[in-house]
């Protein structure tokens, strides 16, 4: 009777062992690319940018992709950077070979 038990128990915990490791993996193949997401274009050196916070930007160039206008933004102050965000916005897009924060203009942001 007590083998029986321990057959059983060893085998619950097999079978927990082997679901727990398959909801781990889920349902991907491997070797396939499961979602991709294009990260934009630099629009003067056409390199492609990342993604980062706002706050804390160092950048001093300010690019928009709509009228291609090139800005200095002054680091020394910080509203300088707020004129060229969408307030809206927590993150820009940003060309690490051009050291410039890429998003549109207060001018292209109306039209």
């Amino acid at each position: 009777m007590k083998r029986g038990i321990s057959v059983a128990v060893m085998a619950a915990v097999l079978l927990g062992t082997i679901g727990s490791v398959a909801l781990l993996t889920g349902c991907q193949t491997p070797g396939k690319v499961v979602s991709e997401e294009t990260s934009s274009v630099c629009p003067m050196c056409k390199t492609q940018m990342v993604t980062s916070p706002i706050k804390g930007l160092t950048v001093k160039k300010h690019v928009c992709p709509g009228c291609k206008n090139v800005s200095t933004i002054d680091p020394a102050a910080p509203a300088s950077m707020q004129d060229y965000v969408d307030p809206d916005q927590k993150t820009i897009h940003v060309c690490e070979h051009c050291k410039a924060a890429v998003s549109k203009c207060p001018l292209c942001r109306k039209q």
